[in-house]
């Protein structure tokens, strides 16, 4: 089983890799930036299919998801859901009802 080294696991890892890299990254090439500086450590055999997995049910799942798949011909990459940011500052200014 693969295990992150900080709170949040993969998905933490990345969305900071996406938001310094600036542009959309493919799940591989996330993970293999994520292992090299030290974001996620990988005892597991397939960590790219846990990072593809982890964004996939995210992006799917979440009301305000922090990533965001991005569709190019012939490859799926996912980028930092900027909009989630504006989304939520906005909301935790405005008083709940």
């Amino acid at each position: 089983m693969s295990r992150a080294s900080e709170p949040g696991g993969f998905l933490e890892a990345a969305v900071a890799v996406l938001s310094d890299s600036g542009h959309p990254m493919t799940a591989g090439e996330i993970t293999a930036q994520a292992l090299e500086r030290g974001l996620l450590r990988s005892s597991g055999k397939t960590p790219v299919a846990s990072m593809t997995a982890r964004l996939y049910v995210h992006a799917r799942d979440a009301e305000r998801p922090r990533v965001r798949r991005v569709f190019e011909p012939g490859r799926v990459r996912a980028q930092r859901n900027f909009r989630h940011l504006s989304t939520t500052a906005k909301s935790s200014s405005s008083p709940r009802t």
